[in-house]
């Protein structure tokens, strides 16, 4: 039997080899540096949703303090020797916009010695418009593309950019273009809304034409409100759908498939619905390379169009992982199907062709023999199989943009 002594130290001798178990892990981790600590990125920030104020029938013109694309700053102070003063907010991409473009520079001219001055304001955050927002024109809303629209137009008033900050755009509750807020000897609002009615409405007429004669005439505006019609004004916090777009789609899957001879005629045939543009070319042309990125926003921006856009490398097969990788460095994936553009999910977008002679495929695009075609070449076919447009020797996706433009508004 064991005494009481030796039991003491058997139980004591117990406790300190714990004690130590416990302690030693913490005492060799305090010997080593800590971790780095882990940061996680930030998660982006976007604009919060706009305080748009908004005016009535009465109320004052704000401030405001824009740059205009004539290179200088503009106030409200300075049209103060205006009789009535005409702000209407507008932009380059909205199709409504462009619409009433002549009828607003008319009304500038026809009343600029009456003493009615008219202001143009961009409202919108050109960061904030989703690439097929932009299908109907080649401009998007930056201050740069303000700069071409206005001297295309030969705009005979100011033309300002308030994207940046929003805040006039905010202030005088401007949420469509176009709109129109017309303005007395006093700067009191005297009316606001369309700058004229839909042609296919029963309200339809030149509402702001009308105001402006009452006003000039000394009589009451009967119409001082209209309901403006457009494009949403593309606030900030738009961003946010922006980039969930882009992320949407670089998650498509990006392939390419092997098309010979007979399989490339097929698709110059056109027999489908929808408008085809092939575009043929090669590694080793660095046009073709650096214009990809560009022919993609292209099938983005025309993703929602009856629209094809295909892309055919020429390159011996040896390349196809080099060239599939440049198209997937791109996110060269194809548009999902929709009601607006039946295309067949199943049928492939980017090729690599396999015959050995690529000369025969600008014959089958019916190329002029004169022409010395060449890649990158691409070629714009109306279903039937008609080429309707061709660039040889050169991409250029600003000029295919162009085109389609024109095609759509047929």
């Amino acid at each position: 039997m064991m005494s009481k002594v030796l039991r003491n130290c058997v139980v004591t001798a117990a406790v300190a080899v714990a004690t130590f178990a416990l302690i030693a892990p913490s005492a060799r981790a305090a010997d080593k540096p800590d971790p780095e600590p882990t940061t996680q990125p930030k998660p982006k920030a976007y604009p919060p949703y706009p305080k748009v104020i908004g005016l009535g029938i009465g109320d004052a013109a704000p401030d405001f303090k824009l740059p205009g694309v004539d290179g200088k700053t503009h106030t409200l102070a300075e049209y103060k020797d205006a009789k009535i003063l005409a702000i209407v907010f507008t932009c380059n991409h909205c199709p409504t916009s462009r619409m009433y473009e002549d009828a607003i520079i008319k009304l500038s001219t026809d009343y600029a010695k009456k003493g009615v001055k008219l202001v143009a304001i961009s409202p919108n955050d050109p960061g904030a418009l989703r690439p097929d927002e932009v299908a109907g024109t080649v401009l998007g809303d930056s201050f740069e593309e303000m700069k071409i629209r206005a001297k295309e137009k030969k705009y005979p008033f100011p033309y300002l950019y308030d994207g940046d900050t929003q805040k006039a755009a905010m202030a005088y509750g401007a949420t469509l273009t176009p709109q129109m807020f017309i303005f007395d000897a006093e700067r009191k609002l005297r009316y606001t809304g369309a700058v004229e009615g839909p042609p296919y409405s029963t309200a339809g007429g030149p509402h702001a034409r009308v105001a402006i004669e009452a006003m000039l005439a000394g009589k009451k505006i009967v119409y001082d409100r209209t309901r403006p019609f457009g494009c949403s004004t593309k606030w900030g916090f738009k961003r946010r759908s922006v980039d969930y777009d882009t992320a949407m789609w670089n998650e498509k899957p990006v392939t390419m498939a092997d098309i010979d001879l007979a399989g490339f005629k097929k698709l110059a045939a056109n027999d489908s619905n929808v408008l085809k543009l092939i575009c043929i070319w090669s590694l080793d042309d660095k046009s073709s390379a650096a214009a990809m990125a560009d022919l993609v926003m292209l099938r983005r921006i025309y993703q929602h169009r009856p629209l094809e856009l295909i892309t055919v490398n020429i390159d011996p097969a040896a390349k196809k992982k080099d060239a599939l990788a440049l198209l997937k460095k791109n996110h060269a994936a194809k548009p999902s199907p929709s009601r607006f553009a039946p295309i067949d999910p199943k049928t492939p977008i980017n090729y690599m062709f396999t015959g050995k002679n690529a000369a025969e495929l600008f014959k089958a695009l019916k190329a002029k023999a004169d022409s010395k075609p060449a890649a990158p070449y691409s070629a714009m076919i109306i279903p039937g199989g008609e080429v309707i447009h061709t660039q040889t020797k050169k991409l250029n996706p600003k000029g295919l943009r162009a085109k389609l433009v024109t095609v759509f508004r047929r």
